[in-house]
């Protein structure tokens, strides 16, 4: 019969007064209640220590879960907050040559707009451009980080 660890603890004991009560019958058959008390006093000591050290690893593993998951979390964000700048970055490199083409009110009006929408727009090398197809792709190729790294899947793709 399985014992829980409390009953277990309870049942050495037991056992341990069993052999001092019964210490001169047991020495009067050969058998050493000195000995046997060291064995078992160790074994529970150690069992003691072992669930104390136990019951600590669960405490600090609730807080590194906590730490890991906001971690995790920030890292998420940011991961993505620097895929919007790539995106968007490449929108401000587009307005910025077409201000120095187009001086005055527009240009400046389509930098102002950059500007304001730089920080989160996912549209910075064109919405549906191959461009941004293959940059969206980073948030859907999580499953596969192997292949994440590879510098000729961000190249725009010619539709020949």
């Amino acid at each position: 019969m399985a014992r829980t660890r409390t009953e277990t603890m309870g049942f050495a004991q037991n056992i341990r007064g069993t052999i001092r009560d019964l210490r001169g019958e047991l020495e009067g058959k050969g058998l050493d209640p000195d000995r046997m008390f060291e064995i078992i006093d160790a074994l529970i000591q150690r069992t003691a220590d072992l669930e104390a050290t136990q019951e600590k690893l669960k405490r600090d593993l609730v807080s590194t879960t906590a730490a890991l998951e906001a971690s995790d979390l920030d890292l998420d964000r940011l991961a993505s907050g620097y895929l919007d700048v790539l995106m968007a970055g490449s929108l401000v490199r587009l307005l910025l040559e077409a201000r120095r083409h187009e001086p005055g009110p527009v240009g400046a009006a389509a930098f102002r707009l950059v500007e304001v929408r730089a920080g989160g727009l996912m549209a910075g090398v064109g919405k549906g451009t191959d461009a941004a197809k293959n940059l969206q792709h980073l948030r859907s190729r999580i499953r596969m980080p192997e292949n994440s790294h590879r510098d000729d899947e961000l190249t725009p793709k010619s539709k020949d």
